[in-house]
């Protein structure tokens, strides 16, 4: 528990103190005045575009605040919540690749008769054999960009791009099954969809 600060002794909750040494972040504008807290803590105030830091009695920063109207909040909750979130997209960007690397590898490379046995691939039958190779030429293209550009750095925007393809891709495969009435397989399209519609959602936010 920090001492109370010695401008705050004999002044009540809320009363202003004028302050000559503010302590700031790092370009901050100076400040006018510091608040006197319940608990003795003196919070700097100033202009709303300011970047304040709250400190204790012994000028230790506690809260950085940002703008007047805005709650305290930690410094470090922040960067916790955004390596979450980034997790979170990488995540969802491996699952998309360990599925359509070799679904996609399989489409490329397995005749169109020997897919049509396979039960999970019965709808190949309505797709040319070209247009089969497309698909897993589409479908390892998007693996490779939901990961390759953000991974790298280079060209990052084509990692939500990416993701967005993946997902329309697989509303055609999930309106296909439909009509087929393979009714089995339509949570795993939903699944993907929802998969691919967060990392695009997130890549295009920004939460990393």
């Amino acid at each position: 528990m920090p001492a109370p600060s010695s401008a705050c002794m004999d002044r009540p909750r809320g009363a202003r103190v004028r302050c000559s040494t503010p302590h700031l972040l790092p370009s901050a504008p100076i400040l006018t005045s510091r608040l006197c807290c319940s608990n003795g803590t003196v919070r700097a105030t100033g202009p709303p575009s300011s970047r304040r830091m709250e400190t204790d009695a012994k000028n230790q920063p506690l809260v950085a605040h940002w703008g007047p109207n805005q709650p305290a909040r930690s410094v470090g909750k922040p960067l916790i919540e955004k390596g979450i979130m980034n997790l979170a997209l990488w995540i969802a960007a491996g699952v998309l690749a360990i599925i359509y690397v070799p679904a996609g590898t399989m489409a490329l490379m397995t005749p169109k008769e020997k897919l049509a046995e396979n039960p999970k691939f019965g709808g190949v039958a309505a797709f040319s054999a070209p247009a089969i190779k497309a698909i897993g030429g589409a479908e390892i293209l998007g693996a490779a960009g939901v990961v390759l550009p953000q991974a790298t750095g280079i060209a990052a925007i084509f990692t939500p791009i990416a993701a967005t393809c993946l997902a329309a891709l697989q509303c055609g495969a999930a309106t296909l099954h439909f009509r087929r009435g393979e009714y089995q397989v339509l949570p795993i399209n939903f699944t993907l969809i929802a998969v691919a519609a967060f990392l695009a959602v997130g890549r295009f936010a920004g939460w990393h």
